[in-house]
C-alpha cells in the first residue's frame, strides 16, 4: 500500500500568490508543485466558505497554474487557496494518486458543489468529474496535515473551509473498505 504524506498551507490569496508573497521562510518549497484546494463560496451558496475543487500542477508552478484555472472565476466570495506538498519519491505518482483519492473521497463524504450550466438540466461538477466518479484501483493511504501560511508549525485549529479534506484516508480497493478521521484528536505527527 502506497502511503502519501501531504502537508497543506494556507490559507493563501490568488494575489499573495500571484506575487510570490508566500515564498519566504521555511514555506519556500510551495513554489514548485503539487495539490491545491480552492475553497470559497460561489454566486448562488451562503453561509460559510466551503472546499470548492481540489487539484495539481505537475508540470507548472502554482502560479502559473492558477492565473489560467477556470474555476478560480467561479468562486465569488471567501475565496481562499491551500497549497499542499507530497513527501517522499516519485512525486508525480504521488501527487496524482493523492488528487484521486482526495476527489474521490471528498465527494463521497461532503455534498460536491454543482453548477447550472444552462444547458437544459446539464450540471458540471466543480471537482474534476472524471477522478470523482472513478473508484481508485490501487491500495493507498492519503495522511493530510494542516499549517499555517509561513510555517512548519501544524495548525491545531483547521478552518471549517478545509474541513472537507480527512486527515487520514485509507483505501482497499480488493475489499471496498474505506477508513477516514476527519479530525485527529492530538496533534503529534511523526515526521
Amino acid at each position: 500500500m502506497d502511503a502519501i504524506y501531504v502537508r497543506w498551507h494556507g490559507p493563501f490569496t490568488y494575489e499573495a500568490i500571484k506575487k510570490n508573497v508566500h515564498l519566504n521562510g521555511q514555506a519556500k518549497d510551495l513554489e514548485d508543485f503539487g495539490l491545491y484546494a480552492f475553497t470559497g463560496l460561489l454566486k448562488y451558496q451562503r453561509g460559510p466558505a466551503r472546499l470548492q475543487y481540489i487539484g495539481i500542477t505537475i508540470e507548472q508552478t502554482y502560479r502559473t497554474r492558477f492565473m489560467q484555472h477556470p474555476i478560480r472565476q467561479l468562486i465569488t466570495r471567501k475565496y481562499e487557496i491551500w497549497l499542499g506538498k507530497v513527501e517522499r519519491t516519485r512525486i508525480d505518482e504521488r501527487i496524482r494518486r493523492a488528487e484521486h483519492m482526495l476527489i474521490y473521497f471528498t465527494n463521497q463524504l461532503i455534498n460536491c458543489p454543482i453548477i447550472d450550466n444552462g444547458n437544459a438540466g446539464d450540471k458540471d461538477y466543480l471537482l474534476n468529474t472524471q477522478l470523482m466518479h472513478n473508484r481508485p484501483d490501487f491500495a493507498c493511504s492519503v495522511t493530510s496535515q494542516f499549517f499555517r501560511k509561513n510555517s512548519m508549525n501544524p495548525r491545531s485549529n483547521v478552518p471549517l473551509a478545509i474541513q472537507g479534506i480527512p486527515e487520514i484516508l485509507i483505501w482497499k480497493p480488493t475489499t471496498f473498505q474505506l477508513r477516514y478521521s476527519q479530525r485527529l484528536k492530538r496533534r503529534q505527527y511523526a515526521t
